[in-house]
């Protein structure tokens, strides 16, 4: 009975085996048709879905490749007769990649704004300006009404006007002031120009004129014919003195005339001096006799009436009380001026007809 019994064990397991090695070649029949000429079987995953939106797979673990591929999402599960099941998350991981790159432009620092609306702000204030510029210009506002010209002495009203040319219509933001200038300065008795706008409708003209620094006698043809001329203070050739009884004298301003008394006159100048209005003397004994009055500081300047001006050597100054001094060249003015009024001031007044101070450490002088 036992040696039957233990018969029966043996061919029971032995048909155990039988079929277990018929289900195994069964199986890898199945794998080898499903995975195709790779040679690897595709496992067999069953999927189900929780209430939780999440999705669970089962899978048989025999059926797993060898390589262990991995799988996308995570794995959790535990192994149970011969399964293992997974719990695949939902969020993918290009959803993850995609939420990284949030995170990370988040995390980057901003640019300011605040540069792009400063520059807009500066650039439409700009353009506004400009434009009022334009609209200003071309509008009918500051129209000049009235021309102020002032310092012009030596000139009439009818030479200024020839001058100072405002065109009809222009305003003060218009008008060519360097065109005025120009204009103004071409005469000789004017020096120096400023234009000034005067809101909001005075155009004002300030000239600064050259003084007359002396009247030149200036011999006209054989010498037998005196031309007067006025001459400024640095040897500019302002005008010829017309006779005031004459029409041109009539038409000319009454300062001059003026001027023609009060200036010290210098005489005996050479023949060949040849004057033009507005040009530069050049003549020595003329510009030495000027330099001469002009340098003086002491009250014998006043008392100069005439310069005789041969030549600069012999210069020759006489004083309104005929006092005549032989002063020389434009040189050591003040010590001779000093030494001048010490020789009149110790021989007493009207006693002296006569000074030499062209050396002013050995002066000499006469009696009168």
């Amino acid at each position: 009975m036992a040696s039957s019994s233990s018969r029966k064990s043996a061919s029971s397991a032995s048909n155990r085996k039988r079929r277990n090695a018929r289900a195994v070649r069964a199986g890898s029949a199945a794998g080898s048709r499903t995975a195709g000429r790779g040679g690897r079987r595709t496992p067999t995953v069953t999927r189900s879905t929780t209430r939780s939106g999440r999705t669970v797979a089962s899978v048989r673990v025999g059926d797993l490749p060898k390589s262990g591929r991995r799988t996308s999402g995570s794995l959790r599960g535990t192994r149970s007769s011969g399964t293992f099941t997974t719990s695949v998350s939902g969020r993918s991981a290009a959803a993850r990649d995609r939420k990284s790159v949030k995170q990370e432009e988040r995390s980057k620092p901003k640019r300011s704004k605040k540069p792009l609306i400063v520059l807009g702000i500066v650039f439409a204030v700009v353009v506004a300006l400009v434009v009022g510029v334009v609209v200003l210009f071309q509008s009918p506002v500051f129209v000049i009404e009235d021309v102020q010209v002032r310092g012009a002495d030596h000139l009439t009203q009818t030479e200024i006007d020839q001058l100072v040319v405002v065109p009809e219509g222009a305003t003060l933001l218009t008008v060519d002031a360097e065109a005025i200038e120009r204009s103004l300065k071409r005469d000789a008795w004017v020096q120096s120009v400023s234009v000034s706008r005067e809101f909001p409708a005075t155009l004002g003209v300030n000239v600064t004129e050259r003084p007359v620094g002396a009247i030149v006698e200036v011999p006209v043809g054989t010498a037998q014919t005196i031309q007067r001329w006025a001459i400024s203070p640095d040897g500019i050739w302002l005008m010829a003195i017309p006779s005031e009884d004459s029409e041109i004298g009539r038409n000319i301003s009454p300062r001059i005339y003026e001027d023609v008394e009060a200036a010290m006159h210098i005489i005996d100048v050479d023949v060949g001096v040849r004057p033009e209005i507005g040009a530069q003397c050049t003549d020595e004994p003329v510009l030495n006799a000027l330099a001469i009055v002009s340098g003086m500081s002491t009250e014998l300047a006043q008392k100069v009436k005439l310069v005789s001006a041969t030549d600069a050597e012999s210069t020759m100054l006489t004083l309104d009380n005929a006092i005549e001094i032989a002063f020389g060249k434009a040189g050591n003015i003040r010590d001779k001026e000093r030494v001048c009024l010490e020789i009149i001031a110790k021989a007493g007044e009207g006693k002296v007809a006569y000074i030499n101070v062209r050396d002013p450490e050995r002066p000499t002088y006469r009696a009168a």
